[in-house]
């Protein structure tokens, strides 16, 4: 439940800071905006008292300024109508409008009014001020341009963010079936072993009938069976943690291994710690990962002799277990993909072993597990509970 409020929890995290941004982004954007309509508005008031200079002079037939007027107008970058009121036309306009219809004109001026009010131009006239013209003035093509950005980069966010969410449910699936895929071969694997031996026994007890001797075997082969099934269920339920020997734990491990290493391999194990060290821990689960850890260590060994060390050191805070061996070592850029589903360094390896290791102390023990050192004179692992 704790792993899927967490999940819960990132995705409301990660759209709440979406969000934020985007309104960020809004926010200076239009701030941004309105800084640049004030400086287009004053340059269109210095237009307006320009041409209301020229006009109440008392020649108005001073086309010289006139034509300057009308020639800094077609240059400029805002777009701007001068309307004369009486009658109803088009007096001068900047290059923005050269090519357009009168219709065209039209509706560009109806735009403008909707962002910015017309400036009345004033004259005097027979000692009266009224109104003769009217400046119709609009967005550049930089404010323009800028309103867009929030959007275009809002589109892209998006467009990230659902190539991003394809790619990691695709890699997140690739896992899923690598882990189900090995489970299922893992489990073939541990319960082939006692079954194959269990079908021994019966036929032997078909043709020799019951002895306590027969009866001793598959009483261990069921106890293994029923060993296998406890794992699987445990690390598929929440598991309640409580104070185990971890000593006692990893004798128990190393009895159960040493009898089992292969006749043509002479491996030493050794260990490393004090009896009688306690942690927060789950006997069945850690067992199984400390076998994980141990076949691997066996399993690298390529020489016909080696060495396995197991060391535990203990303070307030953690407990530190190391697993040492002489095997061929592992290679540093794989170092931390050995606990991904599916990899494996053998060739016939399922790739599950060490990630559900990595799960037994990750996420149910809360601890940590990686790659100490490697080289090809061996590999330590690494784990702090």
């Amino acid at each position: 439940m704790s792993f899927f409020i967490k999940k819960i929890n990132l995705k409301n995290f990660i759209l709440s800071v979406f969000i934020f941004v985007m309104i960020l982004l809004f926010l200076i954007n239009s701030w941004l905006v309105d800084a640049l309509r004030t400086s287009v508005t004053k340059t269109a008031k210095s237009y307006k008292t320009f041409i209301e200079g020229i006009v109440n002079q008392e020649k108005l037939s001073d086309y010289p300024t006139i034509a300057m007027f009308n020639n800094l107008l077609k240059e400029t970058d805002i777009p701007i109508i001068i309307k004369s009121i009486d009658p109803d036309e088009v007096y001068t306009k900047s290059s923005h409008f050269d090519h357009l219809t009168q219709n065209q004109i039209e509706l560009s001026i109806i735009e403008m009014k909707q962002i910015f009010s017309p400036l009345p131009i004033f004259i005097r006239k027979d000692n009266e001020i009224m109104i003769s013209q009217k400046l119709y003035y609009g967005d550049t093509d930089m404010i323009k341009i800028i309103r867009l950005i929030p959007f275009v980069q809002v589109s892209f966010i998006f467009l990230i963010s659902i190539l991003s969410f394809i790619y990691f449910t695709s890699t997140r699936k690739s896992l899923q079936n690598a882990l189900y895929v090995g489970i299922f071969k893992e489990t073939a694997h541990q319960l082939g072993t006692p079954i194959s031996s269990l079908m021994g026994w019966v036929e032997n007890i078909k043709i020799n009938k019951v002895n306590k001797e027969n009866i001793k075997y598959i009483e261990q082969d069921l106890d293994n069976l029923k060993e296998i099934s406890n794992r699987f269920n445990k690390i598929g339920s929440k598991v309640k943690l409580s104070k185990i020997n971890l000593s006692s734990l990893l004798d128990q491990i190393l009895g159960y291994t040493i009898s089992r290493i292969p006749k043509t391999k002479k491996i030493k194990i050794q260990n490393d710690y004090e009896g009688n060290i306690f942690i927060l821990g789950e006997n069945v689960l850690l067992s199984w990962a400390f076998e994980n850890l141990i076949k691997n260590s066996i399993q690298s060994i390529n020489q016909n002799q080696g060495i396995i060390k197991i060391s535990v050191s203990q303070n307030k805070k953690i407990t530190r277990i190391l697993f040492e061996d002489t095997g061929q070592g592992i290679n540093r850029k794989r170092w931390k993909k050995i606990f991904l589903p599916g990899h494996s360094t053998k060739r016939s390896g399922w790739g599950v072993g060490l990630s559900l290791t990595k799960r037994i102390i990750c996420e149910i023990h809360d601890g940590k597990i990686f790659v100490n050192r490697s080289s090809d004179s061996g590999t330590v692992i690494e784990i702090n509970i």
